[in-house]
């Protein structure tokens, strides 16, 4: 098994043409994005052992879809985010403080 370590919008190639990257972090869950051919079938791991032993897995599956962004768009995005988490801080601040 390959073992990577990607940041935040980093991302890594699949036989040149299935794209991952990482869209965001939040707790204990990590956000990804994958950009694939048609024809390319993607699962996520419990819906295919579903699938494998023979359970429906009817309505439960996900999809992530990577969207071009602009730079100007990508740096507005950064900087919400940023906002966010600052906004968060001075929160958890607070409920630590009592207030």
């Amino acid at each position: 098994m390959l073992v990577l370590t990607r940041k935040i919008d980093q991302g890594f190639v699949i036989s040149g043409n299935i794209y991952v990257r990482v869209l965001g972090i939040q707790r204990d869950r990590v956000t990804i994005g994958i950009s694939a051919p048609l024809e390319v079938r993607i699962l996520r791991q419990e819906l295919l052992e579903r699938e494998e032993s023979g359970e429906s897995s009817e309505g439960s599956q996900e999809l992530t879809i990577e969207v071009p962004l602009s730079d100007s768009t990508r740096e507005l995005l950064t900087q919400l985010r940023e906002q966010g988490q600052r906004t968060q801080g001075r929160k958890k601040r607070g409920q630590r403080r009592g207030n």
